[in-house]
């Protein structure tokens, strides 16, 4: 600090005199680094480089907004956290959002609960589509919980299940209820076996600027007003496409602790209940569709094609389901940024008797499984490798 002082790094007045600022996380006064200085922001990062730690989370919550007016204030430190190659979750960045993921406002019990939808698809619309809902339930209700709190952390963690990214604040042990407890771990499996398709999500847009990972329906389907009004406080139709072929229509909002149903608006194409199998043909309303507590609020359509990894042993594999048409092609990236697999639905009928999946380049099949409830056909697949879908018939 000192140091950082005496060579004029920090936010200043007109006078050059250091500015202090009342924070309310970390509690405190303290200074803030110029992230308008070269200088100061390599400063900063040697000193950064100390912790030899992968990422960081910037975070610093100010009661003095109001003087600093300006939410770029970390642009320029963040900007080289990326380009040093730091994992970086962002918070106060504006306009370019340098960072991995984009941290939603604090999102806790008793706060409007609509608000993190609704930011939440406005973020995504903005072109920033990475987005943290912040941490599960929060950190802070303490036990022994209410049933309302209980109600709110297990909603809290079937929302948080169909963003681009997740994570758990509150132990769900913390729930003292096992129903409860296996909701939420259902909710945070799904979760971590959809990453492959989720950061391939991300990467495809990195390269094209389009939001991939939380996509608003009035983005995906520009040309249909029905979507143009769904997402608000009164009917709380919050939907997105989870990459391009996840539809997310979660029961969230301010009646979290008793919502079970939503009118749920599927757009033109089949869609495909995730864990029902039910088929339905859009664009169509489904009035007061059942989405109980321990129900994944996916469906499946799009692409049709979804690569996840086993959460045993890592492996990847992909699902492929009996949405998409002839010559449908998915194109999977890997996270090296440079492999990629195509997966190309060349067949007719969907029958599992005859169908094949093979090696495009090969020609060798590859063993699969069928997957009865949704007709979906799943396999083990190998980076740099394309495959294609054939017979069926």
């Amino acid at each position: 600090m000192l140091e950082g002082l005496e060579r004029g790094y920090f936010v200043s007045d007109a006078e050059g005199k250091p500015l202090t600022f009342r924070v309310v996380f970390p509690k405190g006064a303290v200074y803030l680094l110029d992230a308008r200085k070269p200088e100061a922001v390599a400063w900063y990062l040697a000193l950064a480089g100390l912790w030899e730690a992968d990422g960081f989370k910037e975070d610093t919550m100010l009661k003095d907004g109001l003087v600093l007016r300006n939410d770029a204030k970390c642009n320029g430190t963040n900007v080289k956290k990326m380009e040093a190659g730091y994992l970086t979750m962002v918070r106060n960045s504006a306009y370019s959002v340098p960072g991995d993921i984009l941290r939603l406002e604090d999102t806790m019990y008793g706060f409007d609960q609509d608000r993190p939808a609704l930011n939440g698809l406005n973020y995504a619309a903005s072109g920033a589509p990475n987005i943290y809902p912040d941490i599960v339930a929060g950190k802070y209700m303490n036990a022994p919980l209410t049933e309302d709190q209980k109600l709110y952390f297990v909603r809290n963690a079937m929302f948080a299940a169909v963003f681009p990214a997740m994570s758990v604040g509150l132990g769900p042990w913390k729930l003292n209820d096992q129903a409860y407890e296996a909701v939420v771990k259902k909710a945070c499996d799904f979760h971590s076996s959809l990453v492959p398709y989720l950061y391939s999500a991300a990467q495809e847009s990195y390269v094209t600027g389009y939001p991939h990972t939380m996509t608003p329906l009035p983005i995906a389907y520009p040309e249909d007003s029905n979507t143009y009004a769904l997402a608000n406080k009164r009917t709380k139709q919050y939907e997105w496409m989870l990459g391009p072929s996840l539809l997310a229509t979660p029961a969230y909002g301010s009646d979290y602790a008793e919502v079970t149903t939503r009118d749920v608006y599927l757009p033109e194409g089949t869609w495909i209940d995730y864990e029902t199998g039910q088929m339905y043909e859009g664009p169509a309303v489904l009035p007061d569709y059942a989405l109980p507590l321990d129900k994944l609020p996916v469906w499946i359509g799009g692409k049709g094609v979804l690569v996840v990894r086993d959460l045993s042993d890592e492996r990847l594999f992909a699902e492929v389901y009996p949405v998409a048409g002839n010559g449908s092609v998915y194109l999977f990236r890997y996270p090296d940024g440079e492999r990629t697999s195509l997966i190309t639905n060349d067949n007719e009928g969907w029958n599992p008797e005859t169908l094949e999946v093979i090696e495009a380049g090969s020609g060798l099949r590859t063993d699969f499984a069928f997957m009865p409830i949704t007709g979906a056909f799943r396999f083990p697949i190998l980076e740099g490798v394309n495959y294609r879908l054939v017979g069926g018939a």
